[in-house]
């Protein structure tokens, strides 16, 4: 509806009541554009027609129609009275302060439906702000309906159980002993996983690993893994030559030169590809 950093529009759908508008805006001059404060952006604003409309927010004006202190009355003050001529105001206060900035108002929609309600100011839902909370009730008409948690655990027991029965096949012993063991163990933590099995998708564990004569044969995954490393990831064997010195020139090194990135493409890409590089290249 409108892209302005000073505007919050909240749109509440509650069917078969209609929609409820809250504009909650804070009323400044724009920086770029003194003469023109929020106020003026909210006027051009199209709310649909039909809808309950809440406008509140800090207004920053003063004028004796909520005010009791009207020194600095602006000519904003009096635009916003012309503006919600004929819109119902309600405000409350402690009666200590002489001047009122946070203002709500409602449309005859939300007036004739007495939506609106219990309206008030919380000083105590302030939050380290120097404004108190202005908070209300968007009530249409509460309804009674009926609350199944207050049912009986028998009674929600029992509609489970007829639940399971209807959708859930009869479980029927197997011929197959496996299957039978298999079930046995069966626990809250294991029991979903069973739907793998006649998919191909069950996880078996490997077989034992032979260790060598007179030593038993790995069976845990742990004795598995070091198996394994000993004979796939064996120490590297000793050099039988002293390291490379590669911090002093050799005299069968090959000399570096120079080169640039086109020289380096040219001798990838331009040679034959079924042609090894070597070192003319």
């Amino acid at each position: 509806m409108v892209n302005d950093l000073d505007f919050q529009i909240l749109q509440i759908d509650q069917a078969p009541h209609p929609p409820t508008f809250i504009f909650n805006i804070y009323n400044q001059y724009t920086p770029c554009d003194p003469t023109t404060w929020t106020l003026d952006r909210l006027t051009q604003v199209l709310i649909p027609q039909g809808v309950l409309v809440i406008v509140t927010g800090d207004w920053n004006l003063h004028h004796p129609v909520w005010s009791a202190n009207n020194n600095n009355l602006s000519q904003h003050a009096q635009q916003l009275v012309n503006w919600v001529s004929g819109i119902h105001t309600y405000l409350s206060h402690c009666g200590n302060h002489t001047s009122v900035l946070d203002l709500t108002f409602i449309n005859h929609i939300a007036v004739e439906s007495h939506s609106t309600k219990d309206w008030c100011v919380d000083p105590n839902l302030f939050f380290d702000s120097d404004h108190s909370a202005l908070t209300w009730n968007i009530n249409h008409g509460a309804e009674f309906i009926d609350n199944i948690t207050t049912q009986s655990a028998n009674e929600l027991q029992i509609a489970m159980q007829i639940a399971t029965e209807v959708s859930v096949p009869v479980y029927k012993p197997s011929s197959k002993k496996w299957v039978e063991d298999k079930l046995k163990t069966a626990s809250p933590n294991n029991l979903w996983r069973f739907t793998e099995w006649p998919k191909g998708i069950c996880q078996y564990p490997s077989p034992h690993i032979f260790q060598g004569l007179h030593l038993p044969p790995a069976v845990q995954h742990k004795d598995k893994c070091e198996v394994l490393c000993q004979a796939l990831f064996q120490p590297s064997p000793p050099l039988e030559k002293e390291p490379l010195d590669l911090q002093h020139p050799n005299p069968e090194d090959i000399n570096w030169h120079p080169v640039t990135y086109v020289e380096v493409c040219n001798s990838i890409f331009l040679p034959n590809c079924f042609k090894a590089l070597g070192l003319e290249k």
